[in-house]
């Protein structure tokens, strides 16, 4: 069950040549050096947005790889390299980022967060958290 589905941003260092913009072409970035998220982790974003850069016309030069989001954010804070990340990142607020949409005419530079269970077995507690999920996309709707 997809629950939300995020637009990715660039998390970029509030020095960054590209700060002052109001939004940026993927294109772009073809220079940068980007902080990913390893494919051993398995949630495809290593692959969705190498894929994307192919589409712009450039393969990604990933400097790291890190496999916490708040890490990933805080070494673009700390100018290592910048990072395409959820939307909701944002709220984290991190010191030296600022975030800004991509045009994105791949249509891939997007997030997917859902649940998955088994429908033979889903215990109480199993189904209490899909519960408290469903209400915290709703609420986190409402803020935005």
């Amino acid at each position: 069950e997809t629950l939300l589905t995020e637009p990715l941003y660039a998390a970029l260092p509030e020095s960054h040549r590209l700060a002052r913009r109001k939004q940026i072409k993927l294109e772009e970035l073809r220079s940068e050096a980007f902080i990913f998220i390893p494919p051993r982790w398995g949630t495809g974003y290593h692959a969705q947005v190498s894929h994307a850069c192919l589409e712009a016309g450039f393969t990604p030069n990933i400097v790291e790889e890190v496999e916490q989001i708040h890490t990933m954010v805080s070494l673009v804070g700390a100018n290592m390299g910048i990072a395409l990340v959820a939307d909701s990142i944002r709220r984290f607020q991190p010191p030296h980022v600022v975030f800004r949409p991509i045009q994105d005419p791949s249509k891939l530079l997007f997030i997917e967060f859902g649940l998955a269970w088994r429908e033979d077995n889903l215990s109480p507690a199993a189904d209490a958290f899909c519960r408290i999920a469903r209400n915290t996309v709703k609420e986190m709707a409402l803020t935005t």
